[in-house]
């Protein structure tokens, strides 16, 4: 809060929400929980924790009061947002992998492109 001005939060407090009547007013509002907020906020801090300050997944599950395979769930998740939203400096969006095309594979036959580099079977 505003722990220097105490004496002024129910003023501020009144402002906002005539601030809300006079753009909402008359109108019909649904107004959320808030769970899926706490949710994404909890599963935030998790993810930071455990990457940042190399928190153990049973140690964050105490801590939580989840369990280990929840954790180990949301660290999953997260990861997967995170690189999502990470630049692509490699230019894999480009060049689409297709496994099906693997220098392992027993189907190949010609020349291929798997993650921009250029493989050719042994003849």
């Amino acid at each position: 809060m505003l722990p220097d001005q105490l004496d002024q939060v129910p003023q501020l407090a009144r402002a906002v929400v005539f601030a809300i009547c006079e753009t909402m007013g008359g109108s019909v509002v649904y107004i959320p929980r808030g769970d899926t907020l706490r949710k994404a906020l909890r599963d935030a801090e998790i993810f930071r924790a455990w990457r940042e300050n190399n928190t153990r997944p049973d140690e964050l599950a105490r801590k939580f009061d989840l369990a280990s395979q929840t954790v180990y769930d949301i660290i999953a998740r997260q990861r997967e947002l995170h690189r999502r939203a990470e630049p692509d400096l490699f230019g894999y969006e480009e060049h689409p992998r297709d496994c099906t095309n693997h220098p392992q594979s027993p189907a190949l036959s010609g020349a291929f492109s798997c993650a921009r580099k250029k493989y050719r079977p042994a003849q």
